[in-house]
């Protein structure tokens, strides 16, 4: 089948040590580096004008928490993730283009402290992801692309304990482009504005230094590249 490809890998790696945050007691010190294990097999379907490719992945890798009882930054176990992601594209009509995916994760805790948290939800890594855009080519306008994207997560628990969470949210994102020459020159403007809709949400958790990251709010961006 000339359309259709089968894969599997396997990879191991080393990771950059953590450092202890300023908060901590033991702030500064440098842990060693860390190994992380990925095995992974899929397929991928080519027909041209659309595709999709599906996999199943595991990765293992340490973590490090900030402990709220002894306020020492160290090793907690491990983090053990599974999950199967899904990639589709394609071209329905003349102009128009679609491209999304989403990824469901099942990721735990295991070898931690005297076994408190093995079997816990890993915190800041949401069960489900999702991503779909879309591009159109208006004849009436060549040279002008208009863009839309739909990002969504799920809920994420914010400590290995799994005591709370930070809501799932969805953001909107829209832009545009235009090529044309200039002076005989490539010539594209760009124009976007991220979390068109203006929503406030958490959009990460850092469990190591229990810190929350908040999305950006309404966010307009331009820019223009000259190729020559």
């Amino acid at each position: 089948m000339q359309n259709v490809s089968l894969y599997a890998n396997y990879i191991e790696g080393l990771t950059r040590g953590e450092t202890a945050p300023l908060t901590a007691n033991n702030r500064n010190e440098v842990f060693k580096p860390a190994r992380t294990k990925q095995i992974e097999a899929g397929i991928k379907v080519d027909m041209g004008d659309y595709g999709a490719s599906l996999a199943a992945f595991q990765l293992e890798k340490p973590e490090f928490y900030l402990d709220s009882q002894t306020n020492v930054f160290a090793a907690a176990g491990e983090q053990r993730n599974r999950g199967i992601e899904l990639s589709v594209y394609g071209q329905p009509a003349e102009g128009i283009r679609l491209i999304g995916g989403i990824t469901f994760m099942n990721a735990r805790l295991q070898k931690t402290q005297d076994g408190l948290n093995d079997g816990n939800h890993a915190p800041g890594v949401p069960r489900v992801q999702a991503t779909m855009g879309a591009e159109w080519d208006p004849a009436f306008a060549p040279g002008l692309t208009l863009q839309g994207y739909v990002t969504r997560r799920s809920k994420q628990y914010v400590n290995k304990d799994n005591e709370g969470t930070i809501a799932a949210w969805t953001r909107v994102d829209l832009g545009a482009r235009y090529t044309t020459k200039l002076a005989g020159k490539d010539t594209t403007f760009r124009f976007g504005i991220d979390n068109v809709f203006n929503k406030r949400y958490w959009a990460t958790v850092a469990p190591q230094f229990g810190q929350l990251t908040a999305g950006n709010g309404r966010t307009v961006k331009a820019s223009v590249s000259l190729s020559f």
